[in-house]
């Protein structure tokens, strides 16, 4: 005979399964994206260059999308770059997508759209890139310049002459300017646990931001940001000449 804790462990996985197909169940269309999305970006572009993106697009509801990026490409920093394109989106949900640099080429993408146009996740179908970039909805307008919470954190990507790189651990903004927070990090291989560090940051109305912070024993590191999910997630991006690093934050 099946237990009652056992009985009850089926129905509830039962019950997160029909919940997760409504979800699912959705009907899209153009109009599904509307509104600001933060998004991330890390892999490898038509061209084989070693890519690192985090940034901020508006997306109209008709097709038509606008934003800035902030890239590294083999480890070269541009900073707010401005981006158009055009999105098409299917009654499943699935569509594509094509995104232009200003001054760049243009990229195009198979997306799906998730959470009743909350997120979006696409891959690049350029010959010869190997890149997938995800979307999350600001969710809001605007953002408080005095934004503060704690966030656990995931990054990864790689130095120019060094190697590959992954980080994690957890960051605080403290709504004064100031953050703070411990990272661990395998550099190459090399393991390094729990590392205090301590900075500053900015944020601006749009959800974009910035922040620069100090490991113990370590060299400034620099970021550009931006915050969705009324500030309660962020996508971001290392600035520093050589890195190749993209990471989401959440808290």
């Amino acid at each position: 005979m099946i237990s009652a804790s056992l009985r009850n462990a089926l129905l509830l996985s039962l019950a997160v399964f029909a919940l997760s197909l409504g979800a699912w169940g959705q009907s899209c269309s153009n109009s599904i994206l509307t509104g600001g999305y933060g998004f991330g970006a890390l892999g490898t572009d038509a061209s084989g260059n070693s890519v690192a993106i985090s940034g901020l697009l508006t997306a109209d509801g008709n097709g038509n999308l606008k934003g800035t990026q902030t890239e590294s490409v083999n480890g070269t920093i541009s900073t707010n770059v401005p981006i158009s394109g055009t999105y098409s989106i299917g009654s499943n949900c699935n569509g594509s997508m094509a995104i232009t640099p200003k001054g760049g080429t243009k990229q195009n993408y198979n997306v799906t759209v998730a959470s009743q146009g909350g997120r979006f996740f696409t891959l690049e179908t350029d010959t010869g890139s190997v890149l997938s970039l995800y979307g999350r909805s600001t969710e809001e307008t605007t953002c408080a310049t005095n934004a503060s919470g704690t966030f656990g954190f995931t990054g990864s990507g790689s130095f120019v002459g060094t190697g590959n790189i992954a980080i994690s651990g957890q960051i605080t903004l403290d709504g004064a300017g100031h953050v703070s927070g411990i990272e661990s990090s395998s550099i190459a291989g090399k393991i390094n646990s729990n590392i205090p560090f301590t900075g500053t940051y900015s944020v601006n109305s749009n959800c974009t931001g910035k922040a620069a912070f100090k490991p113990t024993g370590g060299s400034t590191v620099h970021l550009s940001f931006e915050l969705v999910r009324q500030m309660a997630s962020m996508f971001f991006v290392e600035t520093d000449a050589n890195s190749i690093i993209a990471g989401w934050d959440r808290e």
